[in-house]
C-alpha cells in the first residue's frame, strides 16, 4: 500500500495550522490522523514542531528542509546557549543519525 493511499491532505502555514488544531482540541477536525509532512522543518522550533504532532498523533512523521538554510529564529542569543533553542527536530534528528535521504539539486 502507498504511503498517500486514501491520505486527507491540509497544506496550511505553520502558524495557521497550529491555531486551528488549538481550536479544534484533541478530538477535532484533525483527530485520525496517520501521516504528518512538515516543510521548512528546518526552520520551526523544536518545540512548534512537538506541540503539534501531540495534538495530532501521527504514526509517520516526514520533515523536510534543508541543513544549509538558517534554522530557527532565537531572540536571546544567551538564551539559546544555555537551552539548544536555536535547533530544529530536523537538526536534531539529523545529528542524530536518524533514517534520512538527501536529494542534491
Amino acid at each position: 500500500m502507498s504511503l498517500f493511499d486514501q491520505s486527507t491532505f491540509i497544506v496550511s502555514t505553520y502558524d495557521a495550522l497550529s491555531s486551528v488544531i488549538a481550536a479544534a482540541g484533541p478530538y477535532g477536525w484533525f483527530s485520525g490522523v496517520q501521516t504528518v509532512i512538515i516543510d521548512d522543518a528546518h526552520s520551526q522550533h523544536e518545540l512548534e514542531t512537538l506541540i503539534t504532532l501531540t495534538d495530532l498523533q501521527p504514526s509517520q512523521l516526514l520533515l523536510i528542509g534543508c541543513e544549509e538554510l538558517p534554522g530557527p529564529l532565537c531572540h536571546s542569543i544567551d538564551n539559546c546557549k544555555i537551552t539548544h533553542y536555536n535547533k530544529s527536530l530536523f537538526t536534531r534528528m539529523l545529528e542524530r543519525e536518524f533514517i534520512s535521504i538527501t536529494v542534491k539539486h
